[in-house]
């Protein structure tokens, strides 16, 4: 939908919160569901019928990490498919009628039926994205310079700080994740979101840069995952058989595809 509406990353971001209602407020019902919810105390922050803290943290977590991450791992192993249409009208129809009907059997899963109020809440809290994603200038999010003027090692270390700031605020979706749970209201848990987004968002457009910036696009996420790997021995220790091979062979994946952005980049110079 970005490219058909000519857009960049700020509409992607935002139809990434649009999805995160989908699949965490229809269809796991983790947004609305007080007691029902294996991610931790929704109690918590339950309040008029929505869990707050939820609903802020996966706004943002699936927006970043279930959007736009998939779909820069795109433009960096496919290069010809940046700015390109994937797919066509029936592709779209088709993929809009395969995520309803996924949201749908999701939802079976779990018993609870929100109030009225609720649902009527969470479709305008997604159509708001939707429709900010259709006005959004085409420049926002877009980085300031041409090439990137910061070291690896500085995206590695935000792309660690994304996404342990967000673990830790969250208030329990990640394996001691409830800290700040025990310390804050509700109210200013949430308020924290802001700050977090906010400042991984500046330095990205500060110095990530419009071009020649693959490899600082890798090293963030290289940094976004090191924090999943203690989290996921510890899941997997629990029971959640295969966790952390896949977040092996992602890790191990984006090595190996900074060593060939690398090895690339190396030989345009030397040419």
């Amino acid at each position: 939908m970005t490219l058909r509406w000519r857009k960049r990353w700020g509409a992607v971001v935002l139809l990434g919160g649009a999805y995160a209602v989908g699949e965490e407020g229809f269809g796991a019902k983790t947004m609305v569901d007080p007691t029902g919810s294996n991610i931790g105390n929704q109690l918590y922050s339950h309040w008029m019928g929505v869990n707050w803290v939820s609903l802020a943290a996966l706004t943002l977590f699936h927006a970043a990490f279930s959007i736009a991450v998939p779909l820069l791992l795109v433009e960096l192993l496919f290069p010809q498919a940046k700015g390109r249409r994937l797919l066509g009208n029936k592709g779209l129809v088709i993929a809009a009628v395969v995520f309803v009907l996924a949201i749908y059997l999701v939802s079976l899963g779990d018993p609870f039926v929100p109030p009225l109020q609720t649902t009527v809440f969470l479709a305008s809290y997604a159509s708001s994205f939707i429709a900010a994603a259709y006005l959004i200038p085409r420049s926002s999010l877009t980085a300031r310079g041409e090439l990137p003027d910061g070291r690896e090692r500085n995206f590695i270390l935000l792309g660690i700080g994304f996404m342990g700031g967000f673990f830790l605020i969250s208030g329990g979706l990640g394996p001691g994740g409830d800290l700040v749970a025990r310390i804050l209201p509700w109210p200013a848990t949430i308020a924290l979101f802001v700050p977090l987004a906010g400042v991984t968002a500046w330095y990205l457009m500060r110095h990530a840069g419009r071009s020649g910036n693959d490899q600082v696009k890798i090293a963030f996420l290289l940094g976004m995952m090191l924090v999943f790997a203690p989290i996921d021995v510890v899941l997997e220790l629990g029971g959640d058989v295969g966790v952390l091979l896949f977040t092996t062979l992602i890790f191990a994946g984006l090595v190996g595809l900074r060593q060939r952005r690398k090895r690339l980049s190396n030989a345009s110079s030397g040419g």
